[in-house]
């Protein structure tokens, strides 16, 4: 399943032809995102599927600012069989996007936030990467991966979240 889901990806990138030219500065975006959060092995909780959503605004064609949610309903492992539990993560993010006129736009991004798993919340930072492929003016392609940190000791650690989308 995931090849054909990735496959398909690759097919509609490359029949997408000549794109226009990306980042607008002033503009707002809104970016709907799928993925994966992998926590790191002393959490107790399985690696699971995340959703997003992000909404954005280019100050100019090379800096954004975005607020993002994300949210996952992952399993604690336990001897009892495991149980669901609600993560949620809400961050506010600087991004420095590099090429900007540029179909292929990679950017870099850090932000700080919030971090809840079933009760227990703690100030966040993050950091990452990800890149933008314009299919046309208004609507791009979206890839990122960032690294979750928090500041005190709990059992939050610290984990890798992963997105696909469009922006």
């Amino acid at each position: 399943m995931k090849k054909r889901v990735l496959g398909t990806a690759l097919v509609l990138l490359l029949a997408a032809g000549s794109a226009w030219a990306g980042q607008q500065a002033g503009a707002f975006t809104i970016s709907p995102m799928l993925g994966g959060i992998v926590f790191e092995g002393d959490q107790q909780v399985k690696d699971d599927f995340a959703y997003g959503l992000g909404i954005g605004y280019n100050l100019t064609e090379a800096f954004a600012l975005e607020a993002v949610f994300v949210g996952s309903s992952a399993e604690r492992n336990r001897s009892d069989g495991g149980s669901k539990t609600t993560l949620s993560t809400y961050r506010l993010d600087a991004l420095y996007h590099f090429l900007p006129n540029s179909t292929l736009v990679p950017y870099v991004a850090a932000g700080v936030g919030g971090y809840n798993i079933k009760g227990d919340s703690e100030f966040m930072g993050n950091y990452g990467l990800g890149l933008l492929y314009y299919v046309t003016e208004n609507l791009a392609l979206r890839g990122d991966v960032r690294h979750l940190l928090v500041t005190e000791e709990s059992n939050l650690d610290h984990n890798l979240l992963y997105t696909a989308g469009l922006k």
